[in-house]
């Protein structure tokens, strides 16, 4: 059963290294990608389940 759920923007989006000039204008949405990623695990879920698209996904920092 799904109890909660999250639809965050693909990284070229909320990686700054990435957004390029747009950076600056997508702070606010980073924030609230962390928001609600951080209210999901304090869930304490079975299972935490990330959906994307690996094409392409050289080059994204990993935390």
């Amino acid at each position: 059963m799904i109890v909660a759920a999250a639809v965050c923007p693909h990284p070229p989006l909320i990686v700054p290294e990435l957004a390029g000039r747009a950076a600056g204008e997508l702070d606010n949405l980073r924030l609230a990608c962390g928001r609600v990623l951080r209210s999901l695990v304090r869930t304490e879920p079975d299972a935490l389940i990330v959906v994307g698209g690996a094409a392409g996904a050289e080059g994204v920092p990993r935390p």
